[in-house]
């Protein structure tokens, strides 16, 4: 069964890439204009065109925080304006993941590329603070937000409304894999050479009700672009995709939980992460049947994360970090199945917050939902 798998994956790839027979295919960006219910409490939903294989697919959020008092900065963050993103293809998910936590300098973005963590330009009173956007929580955003020098140099004021700009990218030809027949293959096909199609494809923002916060937020926009070009899938064949989903897991005490009793029974597992609000895991043992897979302590993941060439600085004491296809190909990692189901049990080192939950993300390649 795996390497039926295997080899189905492995020739839809090839048979994409070489449907227009070329492997460098031009590289397209134009605006995404079919967007609607952009308010606050909303869906927005984003509608791509038929027939383009999807490489990126580019968010441009705004919302303005208004001033707060006492000499308090107004900061807006990703999750002001965005709430949970799903992506769908013929009304069913196939991903969803929260802005809060695949954007910023420690987002699971970042995580792979810190340069797809997202950026962020400022404007107070009208104008640009910073003309080049900068990174999402990184040292140059941090550094705008607390320099101080009164909104005219590149600093944000104090006690002043403040709009932000997010340009947020959803990745599908992932560019930090270091073969480029296997960044190609990850994109998202949406045509096949009879014309057929897999169907509709949308993106659902959900915008948070905040305008009564205080401060109170106003101007909610979304705008998007994307990323494309014309590759087709032959007739007949099965799409693959990288596809993301999260579920949470209660915990009461420190010790011993298993969390991977609601993972999906299909598809290889890319990977996996284990987020808590403060509480820190410290060791993860991962089975397939007896077969151990890892079994491993949170700062050696750390370890060998950073030595293979992750990046260090989007690591989070309080995400656990499982990498399955460590070798750039998602064809290599586990293959799950009802017969070959996954253990995954954590070991908590503290239960201290609050809400105790842990929240699993996890992402799989395999066949459209």
């Amino acid at each position: 069964m795996h390497l039926h798998f295997f080899v189905i994956a492995l020739l839809g790839l090839f048979a994409v890439i070489c449907s227009l027979g070329a492997v460098s295919p031009f590289k397209f960006i134009e605006p995404l204009n079919k967007i609607n219910g952009v308010a606050a409490g909303s869906i927005c939903t984003i509608e791509l065109p038929p027939g383009k294989r999807i490489n990126i697919i580019g968010i441009e959020a705004t919302v303005t925080k208004a001033a707060g008092g006492g000499g308090v900065y107004s900061i807006p963050q990703p999750s002001d304006i965005i709430g949970l993103i799903q992506l769908k293809v013929g009304g069913k998910p196939q991903r969803t993941r929260l802005a809060s936590e695949l954007f910023g300098y420690t987002g699971l973005n970042a995580l792979e590329d810190g340069k797809l963590g997202g950026t962020v330009q400022y404007w107070q009173a009208g104008s640009v603070i910073n003309a080049k956007p900068v990174i999402i929580g990184s040292s140059d955003d941090v550094a705008i937000q607390t320099s101080g020098g009164g909104g005219s140099n590149g600093n944000l004021a104090a006690a002043a409304a403040t709009k932000a700009i997010f340009f947020l990218p959803i990745v599908f030809t992932e560019p930090y894999r270091k073969e480029y027949t296997q960044t190609e293959s990850l994109g998202l096909v949406q045509a096949f050479a009879d014309g057929s199609s897999i169907g509709l494809v949308t993106v659902e923002l959900s915008i948070p009700n905040n305008g009564g916060a205080s401060p109170a937020f106003s101007a909610w926009g979304i705008t998007a672009w994307f990323e494309y070009d014309e590759l087709v899938a032959p007739a007949g064949s099965t799409v693959f995709l990288e596809k993301e989903y999260r579920h949470a897991v209660q915990y009461a005490a420190p010790g011993d939980i298993e969390v991977g009793t609601q993972l999906y029974n299909r598809d290889a597992l890319s990977r996996v992460s284990l987020l808590t609000a403060a509480d820190i895991i410290n060791r993860v043992v991962v089975k397939q049947g007896s077969r151990i897979l890892r079994d491993i302590s949170n700062v050696r993941s750390q370890q060998i994360l950073t030595a293979r060439d992750f990046n260090e600085k989007a690591i989070l004491m309080n995400r656990f970090d499982l990498e399955f296809d460590l070798n750039d190909d998602p064809n290599s990692a586990p293959l799950l199945s009802p017969s070959l189901p996954l253990s995954i049990v954590a070991t908590l080192a503290t239960a201290n917050d609050a809400t105790k939950n842990i929240t699993v993300l996890s992402s799989y390649y395999g066949p459209l939902d």
